[in-house]
């Protein structure tokens, strides 16, 4: 069981036996780099879906805060109206 390196041209992690910061060109053979790379394009889908998601929260959290103070508005002039009858 080898060690993981990291692939200084694409800050990608490939298998070897020792522990060491190596070239793309290191990386042990074609399929080995396809599948590192596949794997890389995957994670960033993901993270880039996560971002977007992240997003979509904050703009629903500030939504609903805009909701929650307009509600409390409408409530205190529902209760001055009672009041005044």
């Amino acid at each position: 069981m080898g060690t993981t390196g990291m692939c200084i041209s694409y800050r990608i992690h490939c298998d070897f036996g020792e522990n060491d910061t190596v070239a793309w060109s290191d990386c042990v053979s074609m399929q080995h780099r396809d599948e590192v790379i596949g794997k890389w394009e995957e994670g960033k889908k993901w993270q880039k879906r996560v971002e977007t998601l992240k997003t979509q929260c904050r703009d629903k959290d500030a939504e609903i805060e805009k909701l929650k103070k307009n509600n409390e508005m409408l409530r205190h002039a529902v209760d001055r109206s009672h009041t005044i009858d």
